[in-house]
This record gives structure tokens, sequence and C-alpha cells, in this order.
């Protein structure tokens, strides 16, 4: 950790102040993230869920910024991955992630940005 990150024990299972790590995690890869993420581990044992958030959130920015994706936006169930200015369509529609939970679409959302190559999402205007 950077000499001015701040620990906080509160005695309710989260031992990191969470303002502090996301500086920490504001890392532009994926293997200084895990490096991250271990070290963390290994000093503090498992994470506790908002801090585990913290790492998918950090992870999906990540995996979007290698692809090109400057904006992600899910509205009425559809996921908008915004590539200069212009949603991607995926075989010529929005994917739709399944999950009904913050973390169950988060993971959904890492999952779609994960597997789809940068060339097979290609920017097309949405009708209308």
């Amino acid at each position: 950790m950077k000499p001015t990150a701040i620990i906080v024990n509160m005695g309710r299972g989260g031992i990191i102040e969470e303002a502090a790590l996301a500086k920490e995690t504001d890392e532009r890869t994926q293997e200084r993230l895990s490096a991250l993420r271990e070290e963390m581990s290994d000093r503090f044992g498992a994470p506790p869920p908002a801090l585990d958030r913290l790492y998918r959130t950090a992870l999906c920015r990540i995996l979007a910024a290698e692809r090109g994706i400057t904006r992600i936006r899910l509205h009425e169930g559809l996921l908008y991955l915004y590539r200069n200015g212009v949603p991607l369509r995926f075989h010529g529609r929005l994917p739709a992630p399944a999950g009904t939970t913050a973390d169950e679409l988060l993971d959904a959302v890492i999952r779609l940005i994960r597997v789809r190559p940068k060339t097979e999402a290609r920017s097309s205007p949405l009708p209308g």
C-alpha cells in the first residue's frame, strides 16, 4: 500500500477504508490489479463483499478501456457499451445481461466485455 493509504479498523468486518483503496485500484492493467488483490488477501484475508465489488468494478473499467469502451450504461435491461460515442451492437443487437442483483449484473457485464474480441463488436448507430 502507498504510505498515504488509510487503514480503518471498525471492528465490523471491513478493515480497509474504501476511498483510500479506490485510489489503489485505479490500476491500468489486469495484472497489477490481480497482484494488488492477492497482496491485500494475503495481508487481511478474504475481502468483504463491498471490497470485492470494488475490485470487480476496477476490472470492468480495465477490460472496457482495453477494448476502447469509454462508457457503460445499463438501461431497461439492455447494456450500452459506448465506443467513439456510439453504442456497440453484438450480432445486430444490444446485449441484455442476466442478473437481478447489482453483483450479478456486474459479473454479467464483465463476462460480456471479456468474451467479446475487439473486432467482433462493431459500432453502429441505433435506429430511431
